[in-house]
């Protein structure tokens, strides 16, 4: 029996990096090398899920942030006025493109999505086909563990039967009690020596299937590992790709805003704001020329109508408002003004004696004291 112990463990070279062992040892856990191997496989559907969870969480964050930086961008659309609207526009292309590339690694976040959930797919499938192929593996593996389990009581028992088979020849106990106690002894040794041969029976077809098993679960990890770390690497490759585009981004905003120094604005805003590069011309004043004024302005000769004392009359315009002699208003001449210092000059005297001489004014005349006054006027009614 000791010359047939188990071996502490089975171990499978991989054909990777990796080993296999399946603990086989009695007094370790039952021999549930295939339960964990199993069970490992399980996990690794479960990390395919929580991985696509993660890609597609990220994939979120990524999406509230393009549609936050594509709001922003609107805040600089309207601002177009002023000196400083080219370094708007600057910052307008800028957060469009850092929006572009927000929405680009959303793109590829959302693929690198797809793609672990049509693995998760494939994994379902290939975990139900290894189950299917791993169920004797499985029958084995609780056959073992039951017969492991017998073999251990039935061990026991034979020890409690040998000591009180023991006890009693040492007693001087009856022949009946100590023949009845041997039946018994050697019964429960006969069961123990059954249940040790099927143990080796089984152990060998444990080891064979768990063999086996282990190549196919091997296979298995090793594919889905190789997997997940594809999937991680082209998580990193989305996270420095993305972060190049923007780093691009930010390079080439900076390098704009230093372009756009301040005599540069003022360029732009001068040529796109400017009223005329020829200065005004001089004014010289000119002496008026009542002839050149005249000619110039009966070219431009045009009708005028006005109301004049309720009476509607048509004027035209010649020159500087020249009233044509047709329709030019017939006004009373102006009162003529007689100095008295005239009349009473020599001349005057004179010529009033020879007036007198030849009988046209009376000396005696009455209106003679009104003309002797200091101003004399026609009267206003002609």
């Amino acid at each position: 029996m000791h010359g047939s112990a188990l071996p502490p463990y089975l171990e499978y070279p991989g054909v990777g990096l990796c080993h296999i062992s399946v603990n086989l040892s009695p007094n370790g856990e039952k021999n549930n090398g295939f339960d964990v191997l199993y069970h490992n496989m399980k996990y690794g559907q479960i990390a395919s899920k929580n991985l696509m969870e993660f890609f597609r969480e990220r994939a979120s964050i990524e999406e509230t942030h393009y549609k936050l930086i594509t709001k922003l961008t609107k805040q600089a659309g309207p601002c177009n006025n002023g000196s400083f609207a080219p370094l708007w526009q600057v910052l307008k292309t800028s957060s469009e493109k850092l929006s572009s590339c927000y929405l680009q690694i959303v793109q590829r976040y959302q693929d690198l999505v797809k793609d672990v959930i049509k693995y998760c797919e494939e994994q379902h499938k290939k975990h139900k086909s290894v189950k299917d192929e791993e169920a004797l593996t499985s029958e084995i593996v609780q056959t073992l563990q039951t017969t492991l389990a017998n073999l251990t009581k039935t061990k026991e028992t034979y020890n409690q039967r040998h000591i009180e088979y023991e006890k009693l020849k040492r007693e001087n106990a009856t022949i009946k009690e100590v023949e009845k106690a041997e039946t018994r002894f050697k019964k429960s040794c006969e069961e123990y020596k059954s249940l040790v041969a099927k143990y080796a029976n089984v152990k060998d077809q444990y080891e064979a299937k768990m063999t086996q098993s282990c190549k196919n679960f091997q296979v298995v990890e090793e594919a889905h590992l190789r997997q997940m770390k594809l999937f991680l690497e082209n998580y990193a490759d989305v996270l420095e790709t993305g972060h190049s585009l923007i780093g691009q981004a930010y390079f080439e905003f900076r390098q704009q805003c230093t372009q756009m120094t301040v005599d540069h604005l003022l360029e732009l805003f001068t040529q796109t704001k400017g009223t005329g590069s020829d200065r005004p011309g001089p004014i010289i004043f000119e002496e008026a020329d009542g002839l050149s004024i005249l000619t110039s302005t009966t070219l431009g000769q045009d009708l005028l109508e006005k109301e004049t004392n309720g009476e509607k009359m048509t004027v035209k315009k010649e020159g500087f408002f020249r009233t044509s002699p047709r329709t030019r208003p017939i006004s009373p001449p102006p009162p003529t003004i007689i100095n008295v210092s005239e009349v009473d000059s020599p001349a005057s005297a004179d010529l009033s004696g020879h007036a007198a001489d030849n009988g046209d004014v009376t000396p005696t005349d009455p209106n003679r004291s009104a003309f002797h006054s200091s101003k004399c006027k026609i009267p206003d009614k002609y």
